[in-house]
């Protein structure tokens, strides 16, 4: 292990720690072995997505050399890799054999084993996420220990969706489904006709997603049905569309958004109305599903914060965001000028996941990093959405009301019970996840020094 500075993907998160990169099961557990032995707290790090201070530790584990499709039972349609895969590379493999992934996230370069970690999810009305499609979890303990935690094991509803506070995951073992096709239609939808009828477009197919540009009236609505229809040919025209438009997409994020938010707020509603017509284009396509999903190929540095509510309150959540938006316009402020995106899911059985035991409505929000006045805002919106009962954060995005947390999951006690008996020594545990987020009492175990 080596010291060395560790900063997460937004850059804004950052600690001076000792760093460590496995390439095998043997050398994760020597490396978690010591780091306990030493009394050192210790957090595992996959792609470094989460603007939530979720890593800071005194001793990090990168864990992208673990890497590896380790088996694949096309007959079981279950797949078993690395925690280090990347989303696109499992997708990859599955639809090599004929399979799908269930509820793949919308970004496909965050790794396997950091999405289940959070509760990442896509959107499907019928599925919580990626954990609860979990065979197996091959898990390394405070100890250094090996240990499989099944599906029908009394600590899967812990293990599931867990931050990485029970240990750090080697493999995960996913039940596929066969491949599908994805008819997409891609609508034009007046946003006030759009809150009016949510119910009825949640029950019009079977995934849903939307996007909304600020101070435009409509928004564009992703209605996705399962399909047996003849899939889109792909043409080298069509390649090459989609690789402009992502190049497209790219710099305006990267770069135009961002100079105009600090140096020309004002122009903001223009630049949304241009980009809500360049992003999107009206139409019906049919995709394999593991292709489907991933539509999102750029994501610039930004700063996003995603809330999870029942979906019988996605009109309200809705509602409280454009309007939080336009009243800010009235003042001549711009802090959202990327786009607010909603998707679906059903009911997760993991004990902590935001969708845990209910239908669940998604709601982000995303501004560009320097942009003015968008924690102000944030903040705001945060306190709006909070009056909806049930809403809880996405554990890997911003959010600030972290005192609350703990008291919006029934099953939280029982969590944090699993999670005690399996690391007592808080081993896996930073400052932020052991005082503020699980609000613990001290057990003289292990100094938290990382900062």
């Amino acid at each position: 292990m080596m010291p060395e500075r560790w900063t997460n993907w937004a850059g804004n998160l950052r600690c001076t720690c000792d760093v460590a990169a496995p390439r095998n099961l043997e050398e994760l557990c020597q490396i978690v072995k010591r780091a306990a032995g030493s009394g050192r707290r210790l957090r595992a790090a996959g792609g470094s997505y989460s603007w939530a201070p979720l890593v800071p530790s005194d001793v990090i584990i990168r864990l992208q050399q673990l890497d590896r499709v380790l088996r694949i039972d096309a007959r079981a349609r279950t797949i078993e890799v690395e925690c280090g895969v990347r989303v696109d590379a499992l997708t990859r493999a599955a639809a090599e054999r004929g399979l799908t992934v269930v509820s793949p996230t919308l970004f496909p370069k965050p790794t396997v084993g950091g999405a289940i970690a959070v509760g990442a999810h896509g959107t499907d009305f019928m599925n919580g996420g990626m954990e609860d499609a979990i065979v197996a979890l091959t898990m390394v303990d405070a100890a250094g220990n090996v240990r499989v935690v099944h599906k029908d094991d009394a600590d899967m509803g812990a293990a599931q969706v867990a931050l990485g506070t029970l240990g750090v995951i080697y493999s995960v073992t996913l039940q596929l489904e066969p491949q599908y096709d994805v008819a997409t239609e891609i609508r034009i939808l007046p946003v006030k006709r759009v809150l009016a009828e949510f119910e009825d477009l949640q029950a019009s197919c079977d995934f849903l997603e939307m996007f909304w540009f600020p101070f435009q009236d409509d928004m564009w609505v992703y209605i996705m049905n399962r399909t047996q229809a003849p899939r889109d040919p792909s043409t080298w025209w069509s390649r090459l569309r989609t690789r402009v438009n992502t190049a497209i997409q790219d710099v305006a994020s990267q770069r135009l958004i961002p100079w105009i938010a600090r140096h020309a707020p004002r122009l903001t509603p223009v630049l949304n109305s241009l980009a809500s017509r360049m992003a999107f284009q009206a139409g019906l396509s049919v995709k394999p599903a593991s292709k489907a999903f991933h539509f999102q190929r750029a994501y610039a540095k930004c700063w996003e914060m995603e809330y999870a509510v029942p979906s019988a309150e996605a009109a309200r959540v809705w509602r409280a965001g454009i309007e939080l938006v336009e009243h800010y316009a009235k003042s001549g402020l711009y802090p959202v000028n990327l786009a607010l995106h909603g998707r679906f899911t059903g009911a997760s059985k993991g004990w902590i996941a935001p969708n845990h035991g209910r239908p669940t409505c998604y709601i982000d929000v995303t501004t560009a990093m320097g942009t003015p006045h968008w924690e102000g805002f944030f903040r705001e919106l945060e306190g709006r959405w909070c009056e909806i009962e049930g809403a809880r954060p996405h554990w890997g995005k911003v959010f600030f009301q972290v005192d609350r947390v703990r008291h919006q999951y029934e099953h939280m006690e029982r969590f944090l019970t699993v999670r005690e008996s399996w690391d007592p020594e808080r081993v896996f545990l930073n400052r932020y996840l052991e005082e503020s987020i699980f609000q613990l009492p001290p057990n003289g175990g292990a100094a938290m020094t990382a900062s």
